[in-house]
């Protein structure tokens, strides 16, 4: 069998991926959930049974003797790295209306950068990048790097529910009463009109947090912000309290400035 080396990016099974993750006996891993909840315990079984065969036919486990295996050394550096991680940073993003993009985890230990990417909501795809540009290169799309768009409006502050119930009501196609309860919110009549077209029309948004120190709890924070991009405006999300309400700020932006805050978020 052939061992894959650790700079070609690894495909996984979420089966195959939970199974190798329980080798390091997680308490929680950012990025993966439980495939298996509400399954039988024979259901269980068997896809572990079937996780294994298939890492056994990838080269990246071997089976020792009846209930030991041997795992492949580079793996085990990817799979441990997403267990216990210094830091982690995850990016959401979709373009338009597709709400389809799957999400991106990049995983901070040890002095490497672990990239976790779903392919689609079964397959995952693991690999080791050099340094913080290569996030950026991986992130382009995300981070809207060819932009023109540049906001225009005032910055702006509105309530987190009501952004909320907006951009449900336009997801659920109901845009006459999105723009209506942005227009009876406390917004300005210009940042109200902006706002809505940006809705009705979205070009592209997307979020990026980051969890710091997630191996001290009394040092852990998380620190993020949004982009939102509609045809004529473009601004950052930073959701804040305001008065002792939870609010969404928007700040006019360029993709220049959205390179340079994600650039000052990373750990």
């Amino acid at each position: 069998m052939d061992e894959p080396e650790v700079n070609t990016p690894i495909k996984l099974t979420s089966d195959e991926f939970w199974f190798l993750l329980n080798q390091f006996s997680p308490a929680y891993v950012v990025g993966m959930e439980n495939p298996h909840l509400g399954w039988l315990i024979e259901e269980i079984e068997e896809a572990d049974r079937t996780a294994l065969q298939g890492l056994i036919e990838k080269g990246i486990v071997k089976v020792i003797e009846e209930g030991k295996i041997d795992l492949d050394d580079s793996v085990a550096t990817l799979i441990r790295g997403c267990t216990h991680p210094e830091h982690s940073l995850i990016v959401n993003g979709s373009n338009g209306k597709d709400d389809a993009g799957l999400a991106r985890y990049f995983h901070f230990a040890n002095g490497l950068i672990i990239e976790h990417f779903k392919i689609t909501p079964d397959q995952h795809q693991l690999s080791i990048l050099q340094n913080r540009e290569e996030i950026l290169a991986h992130l382009q799309e995300n981070l809207r790097s060819d932009s023109d768009t540049k906001g225009s409006t005032e910055s702006f502050f509105i309530a987190e529910e009501t952004l909320y119930n907006a951009t449900s009501l336009y997801s659920m196609g109901k845009p006459d009463e999105g723009r209506s309860l942005l227009q009876e919110s406390d917004l300005e009549s210009a940042c109200a009109t902006a706002l809505a077209d940006t809705l009705s029309h979205p070009v592209a948004n997307a979020s990026f947090v980051v969890i710091c120190n997630q191996n001290d709890p009394n040092m852990q924070r998380v620190n993020g912000f949004g982009i939102l991009e509609g045809k004529d405006q473009f601004w950052i999300l930073k959701p804040i309290k305001r008065d002792r309400k939870q609010v969404v700020e928007f700040t006019p932006t360029d993709a220049s400035s959205v390179r340079d805050q994600f650039i000052d978020l990373l750990p």
